[in-house]
């Protein structure tokens, strides 16, 4: 009997140890999620319940280092928004009418726009900043004929849509960066997109064969990228 309750204690025990960690295990994963991104020593996930003045806080920590010459910021709810569809939206066949269907959606990786979209140049012990809320349109590259519609129901996001963008950063120009003498610093804002590749085909009027017309790529504004550039 006295062994019987000992083990029972020694369950009851262990099972008060295991159960926190099942009771964290969805905080613990999303902690996990939001290191991968930390730990790349460039990229910062930040969370859409902080106030403009709590992001800019911590994006001005980062860009206070002299020697980080980039940094992305994402938005944690659009991070979210990765899903793919499983259906596709397609026409109704007529007779004497091509028919087009867009398939295969994948998630592709983040690129970074190649035009800025917000700058501020200082000299040094000035402390330059940009604080605004662009609008980025949601692109295709390439359609292939198919609609709006079709290709919004297709992809998962709506192609005709902006993306609102918050640009808040600032930081104070050195007089040195690795023993060199700066003579200005130009930091600008460029825009990160999260990326879907899709699948276009077409059945001619005359066939009841789907060709492979071509493959696109949707790209949807999530974040933004500051660089700085250095003179000396």
């Amino acid at each position: 009997m006295i062994k019987i309750l000992y083990i029972f204690s020694l369950l009851l025990l262990a099972f008060s140890i295991i159960k926190p960690v099942f009771a964290n295990e969805d905080t613990l994963s999303k902690n996990l999620i939001i290191n991968e991104y930390i730990e790349e020593g460039n990229e910062l996930i930040i969370d859409d319940s902080m106030t403009n003045s709590e992001q800019k806080t911590i994006i001005d920590e980062y860009l206070a280092n002299p020697e980080l010459e980039s940094l992305i910021v994402l938005n944690a709810s659009e991070l979210l928004d990765d899903s793919v569809p499983y259906e596709y939206i397609n026409p109704k066949a007529r007779l004497g009418v091509n028919m087009y269907k867009v398939n295969n959606i994948r998630n592709g990786s983040d690129v970074t726009g190649s035009s800025a979209i917000a700058t501020a140049i200082g000299e040094p012990g000035v402390t330059i900043g940009i604080s605004q809320t662009k609008s980025v349109a949601t692109t295709i590259s390439s359609s292939y004929g198919a609609s709006n519609s079709a290709l919004t129901a297709s992809i998962g996001w709506d192609v005709t849509k902006s993306t609102s963008v918050l640009i808040s950063g600032s930081v104070k120009v050195p007089n040195t960066v690795n023993g060199k003498k700066v003579a200005k610093l130009a930091l600008k804002a460029y825009p990160v997109y999260k990326t879907k590749k899709f699948d276009f085909h077409k059945m001619p009027w005359y066939s009841i064969y789907w060709d492979l017309e071509g493959t696109g790529t949707a790209k949807k504004a999530n974040g933004v990228e500051y660089k700085k550039t250095y003179t000396y």
